[in-house]
Protein backbone atom coordinates (compact mmCIF):
# COMPACT_ATOMS: atom_id res chain seq x y z
CA UNK A 1 0.00 0.00 0.00
CA UNK A 2 1.42 3.75 -0.60
CA UNK A 3 1.93 5.50 2.29
CA UNK A 4 0.54 8.70 2.62
CA UNK A 5 2.70 11.24 5.19
CA UNK A 6 -0.44 11.58 7.55
CA UNK A 7 -0.71 14.44 10.02
CA UNK A 8 -4.21 15.04 9.26
CA UNK A 9 -7.68 15.13 11.38
CA UNK A 10 -9.09 13.94 8.51
CA UNK A 11 -12.24 13.71 10.32
CA UNK A 12 -13.03 16.58 11.38
CA UNK A 13 -13.35 19.90 9.19
CA UNK A 14 -10.86 22.33 9.48
CA UNK A 15 -11.50 24.96 12.18
CA UNK A 16 -12.84 28.05 10.64
CA UNK A 17 -10.82 31.33 11.37
CA UNK A 18 -12.14 33.67 8.92
CA UNK A 19 -13.23 35.72 11.99
CA UNK A 20 -10.00 36.66 13.43
CA UNK A 21 -7.80 39.43 12.87
CA UNK A 22 -4.95 37.28 13.35
CA UNK A 23 -4.70 36.50 9.29
CA UNK A 24 -3.56 33.20 10.68
CA UNK A 25 -1.41 31.12 8.22
CA UNK A 26 -2.39 27.37 9.29
CA UNK A 27 -3.86 24.45 11.50
CA UNK A 28 -1.37 21.59 11.88
CA UNK A 29 -4.67 19.38 11.62
CA UNK A 30 -4.48 19.74 8.35
CA UNK A 31 -1.96 17.13 6.19
CA UNK A 32 2.09 18.56 6.11
CA UNK A 33 3.75 17.88 2.98
CA UNK A 34 7.16 15.85 3.64
CA UNK A 35 8.98 18.14 1.60
CA UNK A 36 10.92 21.36 2.73
CA UNK A 37 10.85 23.25 -0.70
CA UNK A 38 7.71 22.94 -1.22
CA UNK A 39 5.98 24.43 2.40
CA UNK A 40 5.99 28.39 0.69
CA UNK A 41 2.96 27.11 -1.42
CA UNK A 42 0.31 29.79 -0.83
CA UNK A 43 -3.08 27.93 -0.74
CA UNK A 44 -4.20 24.24 -0.36
CA UNK A 45 -4.39 23.04 -3.66
CA UNK A 46 -8.01 23.01 -5.07
CA UNK A 47 -10.00 20.01 -5.08
CA UNK A 48 -10.76 18.09 -8.11
CA UNK A 49 -13.21 17.28 -8.76
CA UNK A 50 -15.10 19.20 -6.77
CA UNK A 51 -16.48 17.42 -3.70
CA UNK A 52 -20.04 18.65 -4.84
CA UNK A 53 -19.65 16.52 -7.39
CA UNK A 54 -17.27 13.28 -6.27
CA UNK A 55 -19.52 11.34 -4.41
CA UNK A 56 -18.06 8.53 -2.33
CA UNK A 57 -20.35 7.65 0.13
CA UNK A 58 -17.91 9.76 2.83
CA UNK A 59 -19.52 11.51 5.64
CA UNK A 60 -19.63 14.90 5.76
CA UNK A 61 -19.02 15.80 9.17
CA UNK A 62 -20.03 19.38 9.25
CA UNK A 63 -23.48 18.67 8.61
CA UNK A 64 -24.10 19.68 12.22
CA UNK A 65 -21.96 23.12 11.41
CA UNK A 66 -23.45 26.12 9.82
CA UNK A 67 -22.14 26.25 6.11
CA UNK A 68 -23.29 30.02 5.61
CA UNK A 69 -21.02 31.93 7.74
CA UNK A 70 -23.16 35.17 7.34
CA UNK A 71 -20.50 38.00 6.82
CA UNK A 72 -18.18 35.87 6.32
CA UNK A 73 -19.14 33.05 3.98
CA UNK A 74 -15.59 33.45 1.99
CA UNK A 75 -12.26 32.73 3.89
CA UNK A 76 -9.59 35.12 4.57
CA UNK A 77 -7.08 34.49 2.02
CA UNK A 78 -4.11 32.70 3.93
CA UNK A 79 -0.68 32.36 1.90
CA UNK A 80 2.77 30.65 2.06
CA UNK A 81 1.34 28.11 5.18
CA UNK A 82 -0.58 25.25 3.80
CA UNK A 83 1.47 22.43 2.59
CA UNK A 84 0.41 19.54 1.20
CA UNK A 85 -0.06 15.81 2.07
CA UNK A 86 1.39 13.38 0.05
CA UNK A 87 3.59 10.43 -1.14
CA UNK A 88 5.16 10.03 2.20
CA UNK A 89 9.04 11.14 2.27
CA UNK A 90 10.29 9.94 5.76
CA UNK A 91 9.94 13.17 7.51
CA UNK A 92 9.42 12.93 11.19
CA UNK A 93 9.18 16.43 12.31
CA UNK A 94 8.20 19.70 10.96
CA UNK A 95 8.30 22.99 12.49
CA UNK A 96 7.63 26.88 11.11
CA UNK A 97 7.88 29.59 14.02
CA UNK A 98 7.71 33.25 13.48
CA UNK A 99 7.18 36.60 15.33
CA UNK A 100 7.20 40.24 14.21
CA UNK A 101 5.86 44.07 14.13
CA UNK A 102 2.49 43.96 15.21
CA UNK A 103 3.81 41.03 17.50
CA UNK A 104 2.21 38.48 15.71
CA UNK A 105 3.50 34.99 17.10
CA UNK A 106 3.22 31.62 15.52
CA UNK A 107 4.14 28.60 15.82
CA UNK A 108 3.07 25.32 14.20
CA UNK A 109 4.92 22.00 14.56
CA UNK A 110 4.28 18.44 13.73
CA UNK A 111 5.46 14.93 14.78
CA UNK A 112 5.13 11.88 13.58
CA UNK A 113 6.50 9.14 15.75
CA UNK A 114 4.98 5.88 13.94
CA UNK A 115 4.07 5.86 10.60
CA UNK A 116 3.50 1.96 9.64
CA UNK A 117 1.45 0.23 7.20
CA UNK A 118 -1.34 -0.52 9.50
CA UNK A 119 -1.05 2.36 11.86
CA UNK A 120 -0.09 5.89 11.80
CA UNK A 121 -0.18 8.64 14.32
CA UNK A 122 1.34 12.34 14.58
CA UNK A 123 1.09 14.92 17.31
CA UNK A 124 0.09 18.26 16.50
CA UNK A 125 0.88 21.77 18.06
CA UNK A 126 0.10 25.35 17.06
CA UNK A 127 -0.35 28.43 18.24
CA UNK A 128 -1.22 31.91 16.36
CA UNK A 129 -1.80 35.09 18.09
CA UNK A 130 -1.89 39.53 17.98
CA UNK A 131 -0.60 41.00 20.81
CA UNK A 132 -1.17 44.94 19.78
CA UNK A 133 -3.45 47.58 19.00
CA UNK A 134 -6.75 47.98 18.13
CA UNK A 135 -8.15 50.51 15.75
CA UNK A 136 -10.94 52.48 17.59
CA UNK A 137 -13.95 52.42 15.19
CA UNK A 138 -16.71 54.81 14.92
CA UNK A 139 -19.64 55.56 12.16
CA UNK A 140 -18.58 59.25 10.75
CA UNK A 141 -20.98 61.85 9.42
CA UNK A 142 -21.46 59.68 6.42
CA UNK A 143 -22.37 56.33 8.59
CA UNK A 144 -18.91 54.40 7.29
CA UNK A 145 -17.36 52.59 9.86
CA UNK A 146 -14.29 54.01 10.31
CA UNK A 147 -10.92 54.74 12.37
CA UNK A 148 -11.33 57.31 15.38
CA UNK A 149 -8.07 57.77 15.43
CA UNK A 150 -7.53 56.83 18.75
CA UNK A 151 -6.38 52.83 19.77
CA UNK A 152 -7.13 50.86 22.05
CA UNK A 153 -4.70 47.72 23.52
CA UNK A 154 -5.98 44.41 23.50
CA UNK A 155 -4.62 40.87 22.42
CA UNK A 156 -6.14 37.44 20.80
CA UNK A 157 -4.61 33.99 21.04
CA UNK A 158 -5.35 31.13 19.41
CA UNK A 159 -3.80 27.80 20.33
CA UNK A 160 -4.52 23.81 19.92
CA UNK A 161 -2.70 20.99 20.29
CA UNK A 162 -3.41 16.85 20.17
CA UNK A 163 -2.67 13.99 18.91
CA UNK A 164 -4.18 12.04 15.77
CA UNK A 165 -3.66 9.07 13.70
CA UNK A 166 -5.34 6.01 11.32
CA UNK A 167 -5.66 2.35 11.63
CA UNK A 168 -6.30 0.18 9.19
CA UNK A 169 -8.38 -3.02 10.46
CA UNK A 170 -9.29 -5.74 8.11
CA UNK A 171 -11.81 -4.15 5.90
CA UNK A 172 -12.33 -1.00 7.55
CA UNK A 173 -10.13 2.53 8.04
CA UNK A 174 -10.31 3.81 11.71
CA UNK A 175 -9.04 7.26 12.14
CA UNK A 176 -8.87 9.54 15.53
CA UNK A 177 -8.10 12.99 16.95
CA UNK A 178 -8.10 13.93 20.50
CA UNK A 179 -6.94 17.77 21.45
CA UNK A 180 -7.16 20.69 23.38
CA UNK A 181 -8.23 24.01 22.28
CA UNK A 182 -7.78 27.18 23.91
CA UNK A 183 -9.45 30.73 22.88
CA UNK A 184 -8.24 33.71 25.00
CA UNK A 185 -8.99 37.58 24.25
CA UNK A 186 -8.96 41.03 25.69
CA UNK A 187 -11.36 42.93 24.25
CA UNK A 188 -10.13 46.18 23.63
CA UNK A 189 -13.73 47.67 22.75
CA UNK A 190 -15.45 50.37 25.40
CA UNK A 191 -18.82 48.90 24.26
CA UNK A 192 -18.06 45.18 24.97
CA UNK A 193 -19.72 44.01 27.95
CA UNK A 194 -16.33 42.62 29.60
CA UNK A 195 -14.34 45.74 28.57
CA UNK A 196 -12.55 47.25 31.88
CA UNK A 197 -12.66 43.57 33.07
CA UNK A 198 -9.87 40.99 33.27
CA UNK A 199 -9.63 38.97 29.89
CA UNK A 200 -11.79 35.93 29.23
CA UNK A 201 -10.60 32.66 28.09
CA UNK A 202 -12.56 29.78 26.79
CA UNK A 203 -10.88 26.04 26.97
CA UNK A 204 -12.40 22.71 25.18
CA UNK A 205 -11.25 19.35 25.27
CA UNK A 206 -12.25 17.46 22.01
CA UNK A 207 -12.49 13.93 21.18
CA UNK A 208 -13.45 12.66 17.80
CA UNK A 209 -13.13 9.32 16.02
CA UNK A 210 -14.49 7.70 12.32
CA UNK A 211 -15.08 4.15 11.17
CA UNK A 212 -15.16 3.84 7.55
CA UNK A 213 -15.85 0.79 5.99
CA UNK A 214 -13.53 -0.60 2.77
CA UNK A 215 -14.55 -3.22 0.63
CA UNK A 216 -13.57 -4.08 -2.79
CA UNK A 217 -16.29 -6.45 -3.24
CA UNK A 218 -19.03 -6.72 -5.91
CA UNK A 219 -22.28 -6.34 -3.40
CA UNK A 220 -21.59 -5.50 0.96
CA UNK A 221 -23.25 -3.69 3.33
CA UNK A 222 -21.78 -0.27 3.43
CA UNK A 223 -21.02 1.49 6.91
CA UNK A 224 -19.86 4.92 7.66
CA UNK A 225 -19.66 6.41 11.42
CA UNK A 226 -18.56 8.86 13.36
CA UNK A 227 -18.50 10.38 16.49
CA UNK A 228 -17.08 13.83 18.06
CA UNK A 229 -17.57 14.90 21.61
CA UNK A 230 -16.12 18.69 23.25
CA UNK A 231 -15.92 19.72 26.71
CA UNK A 232 -15.39 23.60 26.65
CA UNK A 233 -15.37 26.12 29.09
CA UNK A 234 -15.78 30.10 28.77
CA UNK A 235 -14.58 32.09 31.79
CA UNK A 236 -15.16 35.69 32.61
CA UNK A 237 -11.59 36.24 34.00
CA UNK A 238 -13.32 37.23 37.94
CA UNK A 239 -15.78 39.70 36.11
CA UNK A 240 -18.52 41.20 39.07
CA UNK A 241 -22.19 39.54 38.28
CA UNK A 242 -24.16 41.26 36.52
CA UNK A 243 -26.01 41.71 39.92
CA UNK A 244 -23.34 43.76 40.98
CA UNK A 245 -23.75 42.04 44.36
CA UNK A 246 -20.33 42.50 46.28
CA UNK A 247 -18.07 39.61 46.03
CA UNK A 248 -20.26 37.93 43.42
CA UNK A 249 -18.88 36.84 39.86
CA UNK A 250 -20.03 35.12 37.04
CA UNK A 251 -20.28 31.48 36.95
CA UNK A 252 -18.26 30.27 33.74
CA UNK A 253 -20.36 29.07 30.55
CA UNK A 254 -20.06 25.10 30.58
CA UNK A 255 -20.91 23.07 27.45
CA UNK A 256 -21.07 19.55 26.72
CA UNK A 257 -21.19 18.97 22.58
CA UNK A 258 -21.78 15.48 21.31
CA UNK A 259 -22.43 14.69 17.54
CA UNK A 260 -22.66 11.43 16.24
CA UNK A 261 -23.58 10.69 12.91
CA UNK A 262 -24.04 6.53 10.49
CA UNK A 263 -24.38 6.05 7.01
CA UNK A 264 -25.90 2.60 6.47
CA UNK A 265 -26.80 0.76 3.69
CA UNK A 266 -26.31 -2.29 0.77
CA UNK A 267 -24.38 -2.03 -2.26
CA UNK A 268 -25.68 -3.87 -5.39
CA UNK A 269 -22.37 -4.38 -8.00
CA UNK A 270 -20.82 -1.95 -6.90
CA UNK A 271 -22.81 1.49 -8.86
CA UNK A 272 -26.11 0.74 -7.10
CA UNK A 273 -26.63 1.88 -3.40
CA UNK A 274 -29.41 2.29 -1.20
CA UNK A 275 -28.60 3.90 2.14
CA UNK A 276 -29.28 6.57 4.51
CA UNK A 277 -27.45 9.00 6.69
CA UNK A 278 -28.36 9.36 10.24
CA UNK A 279 -27.59 11.66 12.60
CA UNK A 280 -28.04 13.44 15.95
CA UNK A 281 -26.26 16.72 17.37
CA UNK A 282 -26.84 18.13 20.80
CA UNK A 283 -25.12 20.65 23.07
CA UNK A 284 -25.80 21.11 26.77
CA UNK A 285 -25.26 24.26 28.69
CA UNK A 286 -24.66 24.56 32.31
CA UNK A 287 -23.46 26.86 34.81
CA UNK A 288 -24.25 30.86 33.52
CA UNK A 289 -27.21 29.46 32.66
CA UNK A 290 -29.31 25.78 31.87
CA UNK A 291 -30.49 25.08 28.50
CA UNK A 292 -30.20 22.46 25.67
CA UNK A 293 -30.25 22.49 22.31
CA UNK A 294 -29.60 19.83 19.49
CA UNK A 295 -30.70 18.45 16.06
CA UNK A 296 -31.51 15.05 14.20
CA UNK A 297 -32.08 14.12 10.63
CA UNK A 298 -32.49 11.13 8.77
CA UNK A 299 -31.45 10.97 4.76
CA UNK A 300 -32.65 8.41 2.48
CA UNK A 301 -30.93 8.05 0.00
CA UNK A 302 -30.39 6.51 -3.56
CA UNK A 303 -26.76 6.36 -5.08
CA UNK A 304 -25.99 5.48 -9.04
CA UNK A 305 -22.21 5.42 -10.10
CA UNK A 306 -21.24 4.21 -13.55
CA UNK A 307 -18.86 5.25 -16.21
CA UNK A 308 -19.55 8.81 -16.71
CA UNK A 309 -22.23 9.84 -14.23
CA UNK A 310 -22.41 9.98 -10.48
CA UNK A 311 -26.19 10.16 -9.28
CA UNK A 312 -27.15 10.49 -5.46
CA UNK A 313 -30.97 11.25 -4.93
CA UNK A 314 -32.98 11.61 -1.56
CA UNK A 315 -34.75 13.82 0.79
CA UNK A 316 -33.13 14.67 4.27
CA UNK A 317 -36.08 14.86 7.12
CA UNK A 318 -34.65 17.10 10.38
CA UNK A 319 -36.09 17.48 13.81
CA UNK A 320 -35.17 20.37 16.23
CA UNK A 321 -34.90 19.75 20.05
CA UNK A 322 -34.37 22.48 22.05
CA UNK A 323 -34.99 23.30 25.73
CA UNK A 324 -34.10 26.62 27.75
CA UNK A 325 -33.10 30.32 28.00
CA UNK A 326 -30.09 32.46 27.79
CA UNK A 327 -28.89 34.59 30.36
CA UNK A 328 -31.53 37.08 30.05
CA UNK A 329 -34.50 34.63 29.73
CA UNK A 330 -34.75 34.26 25.95
CA UNK A 331 -35.27 30.90 24.42
CA UNK A 332 -32.65 29.71 22.66
CA UNK A 333 -33.11 28.47 18.91
CA UNK A 334 -36.71 29.01 18.38
CA UNK A 335 -36.29 28.63 14.75
CA UNK A 336 -38.30 25.74 13.72
CA UNK A 337 -37.14 25.06 10.40
CA UNK A 338 -39.48 22.95 7.24
CA UNK A 339 -38.35 19.58 8.31
CA UNK A 340 -37.82 18.27 4.60
CA UNK A 341 -34.65 19.03 2.68
CA UNK A 342 -33.65 18.26 -1.06
CA UNK A 343 -30.79 15.95 -0.84
CA UNK A 344 -29.96 15.54 -4.75
CA UNK A 345 -25.89 15.82 -6.57
CA UNK A 346 -25.66 14.79 -10.03
CA UNK A 347 -21.99 14.25 -11.39
CA UNK A 348 -21.02 13.97 -15.27
CA UNK A 349 -17.38 13.28 -16.68
CA UNK A 350 -17.61 14.73 -20.28
CA UNK A 351 -13.42 14.43 -20.26
CA UNK A 352 -12.54 11.92 -18.09
CA UNK A 353 -9.71 13.42 -15.53
CA UNK A 354 -9.75 16.89 -17.07
CA UNK A 355 -13.43 18.08 -17.02
CA UNK A 356 -16.44 17.86 -14.25
CA UNK A 357 -19.77 19.01 -14.35
CA UNK A 358 -22.19 19.10 -11.42
CA UNK A 359 -25.73 19.74 -10.12
CA UNK A 360 -27.11 19.75 -6.78
CA UNK A 361 -29.92 20.92 -4.26
CA UNK A 362 -29.37 20.43 -0.79
CA UNK A 363 -30.55 21.72 2.53
CA UNK A 364 -30.88 21.43 6.28
CA UNK A 365 -30.64 23.18 9.52
CA UNK A 366 -28.03 23.75 11.88
CA UNK A 367 -27.70 24.11 15.68
CA UNK A 368 -24.98 27.11 16.22
CA UNK A 369 -23.29 25.93 19.26
CA UNK A 370 -21.68 27.95 21.09
CA UNK A 371 -17.71 26.70 19.95
CA UNK A 372 -18.96 27.57 16.57
CA UNK A 373 -19.83 31.45 17.08
CA UNK A 374 -16.47 31.50 19.58
CA UNK A 375 -14.43 30.23 16.24
CA UNK A 376 -16.22 32.81 13.86
CA UNK A 377 -15.20 35.90 16.22
CA UNK A 378 -13.03 35.12 19.58
CA UNK A 379 -14.35 38.06 20.88
CA UNK A 380 -17.98 36.57 20.94
CA UNK A 381 -19.30 35.92 24.46
CA UNK A 382 -22.85 34.74 26.42
CA UNK A 383 -23.00 38.43 27.31
CA UNK A 384 -23.63 40.17 23.64
CA UNK A 385 -27.16 42.16 23.64
CA UNK A 386 -28.65 39.86 21.19
CA UNK A 387 -29.70 36.57 21.78
CA UNK A 388 -26.87 33.85 21.74
CA UNK A 389 -28.45 31.27 19.02
CA UNK A 390 -30.79 29.84 17.24
CA UNK A 391 -31.13 27.10 14.92
CA UNK A 392 -30.45 27.99 11.42
CA UNK A 393 -32.16 26.88 8.38
CA UNK A 394 -31.10 26.64 4.86
CA UNK A 395 -34.33 25.58 2.84
CA UNK A 396 -32.67 24.75 -0.45
CA UNK A 397 -29.76 25.68 -2.28
CA UNK A 398 -29.88 25.09 -5.54
CA UNK A 399 -26.39 25.11 -7.09
CA UNK A 400 -24.60 23.95 -10.78
CA UNK A 401 -20.72 24.10 -12.16
CA UNK A 402 -18.15 22.00 -13.48
CA UNK A 403 -14.57 21.97 -12.36
CA UNK A 404 -11.22 20.38 -13.90
CA UNK A 405 -8.16 21.08 -15.56
CA UNK A 406 -6.10 21.71 -18.44
CA UNK A 407 -2.95 20.03 -18.72
CA UNK A 408 -2.78 19.02 -14.77
CA UNK A 409 -0.81 22.53 -14.90
CA UNK A 410 -4.22 24.88 -14.62
CA UNK A 411 -7.16 23.93 -12.34
CA UNK A 412 -10.05 25.62 -11.67
CA UNK A 413 -13.82 25.34 -10.01
CA UNK A 414 -16.60 27.84 -11.06
CA UNK A 415 -19.97 27.40 -9.26
CA UNK A 416 -22.88 29.74 -9.35
CA UNK A 417 -26.27 28.75 -7.16
CA UNK A 418 -28.82 30.17 -5.48
CA UNK A 419 -30.02 29.33 -1.72
CA UNK A 420 -32.98 30.57 0.75
CA UNK A 421 -32.19 30.37 4.13
CA UNK A 422 -33.35 31.49 7.94
CA UNK A 423 -32.07 32.72 10.82
CA UNK A 424 -28.52 32.85 9.63
CA UNK A 425 -25.96 34.66 11.98
CA UNK A 426 -25.20 38.03 10.66
CA UNK A 427 -23.28 41.13 12.16
CA UNK A 428 -25.51 43.59 14.42
CA UNK A 429 -23.77 46.83 15.89
CA UNK A 430 -25.76 49.26 18.56
CA UNK A 431 -25.14 52.38 18.16
CA UNK A 432 -26.34 56.15 20.34
CA UNK A 433 -26.41 59.31 18.21
CA UNK A 434 -24.75 61.20 21.11
CA UNK A 435 -24.36 65.04 19.31
CA UNK A 436 -24.65 66.33 15.68
CA UNK A 437 -22.56 63.96 13.39
CA UNK A 438 -20.82 62.16 16.62
CA UNK A 439 -21.82 58.87 17.17
CA UNK A 440 -20.73 56.28 19.84
CA UNK A 441 -20.97 52.40 19.46
CA UNK A 442 -22.93 51.16 22.77
CA UNK A 443 -22.73 47.34 21.66
CA UNK A 444 -22.49 44.63 19.42
CA UNK A 445 -23.66 40.91 18.64
CA UNK A 446 -25.62 38.73 16.33
CA UNK A 447 -28.71 39.30 14.28
CA UNK A 448 -30.07 36.00 12.95
CA UNK A 449 -31.95 37.52 9.51
CA UNK A 450 -33.92 35.31 7.35
CA UNK A 451 -33.43 36.17 3.13
CA UNK A 452 -32.12 34.80 -0.26
CA UNK A 453 -28.58 34.95 -1.68
CA UNK A 454 -27.32 34.81 -5.60
CA UNK A 455 -23.98 33.36 -5.35
CA UNK A 456 -20.91 32.76 -7.34
CA UNK A 457 -17.43 30.86 -6.14
CA UNK A 458 -14.46 30.80 -9.12
CA UNK A 459 -11.11 29.06 -8.01
CA UNK A 460 -8.20 29.02 -9.85
CA UNK A 461 -4.81 28.09 -9.88
CA UNK A 462 -1.61 27.41 -11.93
CA UNK A 463 1.42 25.86 -11.13
CA UNK A 464 4.41 24.93 -12.72
CA UNK A 465 8.16 24.21 -11.70
CA UNK A 466 9.12 27.64 -11.31
CA UNK A 467 5.55 29.71 -11.07
CA UNK A 468 2.58 28.93 -8.80
CA UNK A 469 -0.65 31.13 -8.64
CA UNK A 470 -3.95 30.72 -6.44
CA UNK A 471 -7.25 32.97 -6.61
CA UNK A 472 -10.57 32.68 -5.50
CA UNK A 473 -13.43 35.06 -6.12
CA UNK A 474 -16.82 35.21 -4.76
CA UNK A 475 -20.19 37.42 -5.60
CA UNK A 476 -22.42 37.13 -2.65
CA UNK A 477 -25.67 39.19 -2.75
CA UNK A 478 -27.79 38.57 -0.17
CA UNK A 479 -31.24 39.53 -0.15
CA UNK A 480 -32.70 40.22 3.68
CA UNK A 481 -36.10 38.81 4.05
CA UNK A 482 -36.97 41.60 6.52
CA UNK A 483 -35.96 45.71 4.85
CA UNK A 484 -35.63 47.17 8.43
CA UNK A 485 -33.26 44.36 9.13
CA UNK A 486 -30.79 45.61 12.10
CA UNK A 487 -28.07 43.69 10.60
CA UNK A 488 -24.60 44.18 7.94
CA UNK A 489 -24.73 41.92 4.69
CA UNK A 490 -21.90 39.89 3.78
CA UNK A 491 -19.33 41.56 1.31
CA UNK A 492 -21.04 41.52 -1.97
CA UNK A 493 -17.73 40.76 -3.96
CA UNK A 494 -14.50 39.46 -2.20
CA UNK A 495 -11.34 37.88 -3.26
CA UNK A 496 -7.85 36.75 -2.80
CA UNK A 497 -5.02 35.93 -5.48
CA UNK A 498 -1.46 34.68 -4.42
CA UNK A 499 1.41 34.45 -6.78
CA UNK A 500 5.02 32.73 -6.02
CA UNK A 501 8.16 32.37 -7.96
CA UNK A 502 10.84 30.61 -7.38
CA UNK A 503 14.45 30.82 -8.35
CA UNK A 504 16.05 27.34 -8.65
CA UNK A 505 14.31 26.21 -5.66
CA UNK A 506 16.04 28.05 -3.29
CA UNK A 507 14.47 31.47 -3.28
CA UNK A 508 10.66 31.97 -3.55
CA UNK A 509 9.26 35.20 -3.57
CA UNK A 510 5.49 36.44 -4.07
CA UNK A 511 2.57 39.05 -3.28
CA UNK A 512 -0.58 38.72 -2.35
CA UNK A 513 -4.04 40.50 -2.34
CA UNK A 514 -6.80 39.80 -0.46
CA UNK A 515 -10.14 41.86 -0.94
CA UNK A 516 -14.00 42.69 0.24
CA UNK A 517 -16.61 45.64 -1.03
CA UNK A 518 -18.31 47.82 0.90
CA UNK A 519 -21.06 46.12 3.51
CA UNK A 520 -23.91 47.69 3.79
CA UNK A 521 -26.47 47.34 6.51
CA UNK A 522 -29.37 48.88 9.31
CA UNK A 523 -28.54 50.60 12.78
CA UNK A 524 -30.93 51.84 15.18
CA UNK A 525 -30.33 55.49 16.39
CA UNK A 526 -32.76 57.03 19.04
CA UNK A 527 -34.33 59.07 16.04
CA UNK A 528 -34.96 55.35 14.12
CA UNK A 529 -33.14 53.32 11.30
CA UNK A 530 -30.51 54.20 9.71
CA UNK A 531 -28.54 53.01 6.63
CA UNK A 532 -24.81 52.30 7.89
CA UNK A 533 -21.84 50.50 6.02
CA UNK A 534 -18.64 48.82 6.70
CA UNK A 535 -16.16 50.17 4.15
CA UNK A 536 -14.25 48.44 1.37
CA UNK A 537 -10.90 46.82 2.14
CA UNK A 538 -8.09 45.65 0.38
CA UNK A 539 -4.86 43.55 1.99
CA UNK A 540 -1.86 43.49 0.09
CA UNK A 541 1.00 41.74 1.24
CA UNK A 542 4.68 40.27 -0.05
CA UNK A 543 6.33 37.22 1.04
CA UNK A 544 9.44 35.65 0.55
CA UNK A 545 11.62 32.39 1.68
CA UNK A 546 15.41 30.98 1.18
CA UNK A 547 16.21 27.61 1.87
CA UNK A 548 19.44 26.84 3.28
CA UNK A 549 19.51 23.07 2.69
CA UNK A 550 16.46 20.89 2.19
CA UNK A 551 15.88 20.57 5.79
CA UNK A 552 16.12 24.25 6.62
CA UNK A 553 14.89 27.62 5.87
CA UNK A 554 14.00 31.38 6.50
CA UNK A 555 10.78 33.16 5.81
CA UNK A 556 9.58 36.76 5.76
CA UNK A 557 6.11 38.39 5.50
CA UNK A 558 4.51 41.59 4.99
CA UNK A 559 0.77 42.30 5.10
CA UNK A 560 -1.50 45.03 5.52
CA UNK A 561 0.71 47.33 3.67
CA UNK A 562 -1.92 49.56 2.38
CA UNK A 563 -2.29 50.26 6.11
CA UNK A 564 -6.13 49.76 5.66
CA UNK A 565 -9.20 49.19 7.87
CA UNK A 566 -9.40 45.56 7.43
CA UNK A 567 -12.32 44.52 9.13
CA UNK A 568 -12.74 40.70 8.76
CA UNK A 569 -14.72 40.63 11.62
CA UNK A 570 -17.00 43.84 12.22
CA UNK A 571 -15.54 46.19 14.98
CA UNK A 572 -11.85 44.71 15.24
CA UNK A 573 -9.09 46.31 13.10
CA UNK A 574 -5.54 45.06 14.28
CA UNK A 575 -2.37 47.60 14.31
CA UNK A 576 -1.92 48.21 10.63
CA UNK A 577 1.07 47.35 8.82
CA UNK A 578 3.14 44.12 9.96
CA UNK A 579 5.55 42.01 9.28
CA UNK A 580 6.66 38.68 10.30
CA UNK A 581 9.44 36.35 9.71
CA UNK A 582 10.44 33.04 11.37
CA UNK A 583 12.15 29.53 10.43
CA UNK A 584 11.15 26.48 8.78
CA UNK A 585 12.62 23.03 9.68
CA UNK A 586 11.62 19.86 7.48
CA UNK A 587 13.61 16.26 9.47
Amino acid sequence: MKKIYFISAALLAGVSMSAQNLNPTVSVTRAYEGKLLDVHKPMEKMFVPDSLNKFDLDFDYSVFENPYKGAYDFKPYTMNMKPQAEAYSGKKFYLKAGAGYNLRPSVDAVLEPLSGEKFRMGVYASHHSYFGNYKELGFNDKMNLSSTGTKQSGYDMYSTVGVDGRAYLNKAALTFDVGYLGIHTDDPLECSPVSQHSSTGYNAAKLAFRLKGENTSESYLYYDMAMKYRFGAQGFGGMPALSGTSGEYLSSLNMNDLDFSITLGPVFKQYHKVVADFGMGMTWYTGLFDASVGNAFITPKYVFEKNRWIISAGVKIGFKMTSGEDLYGRELNTNKGTMIYPDVRIGFTPIKDYMNLYVTATGGDWRNPYYELKERNHFFTPLVPTVMSNNSVERYNLALGFSGNIASRFRYDVKVGYRSFESMPMDYVLDALISAGKHQITGYGIAYEDGTAVYSDLKMQWESKDFALDSWFRINAVDFKNADAKAFEPARYSGGIDATYNWRRRLFFGASVEFASRRAGKIELPAGLSNAYVPAWVDLGVHAEYAFTRKLSFWVRGENLLDMNIQRTVLYTTGGIGFTAGICLNL
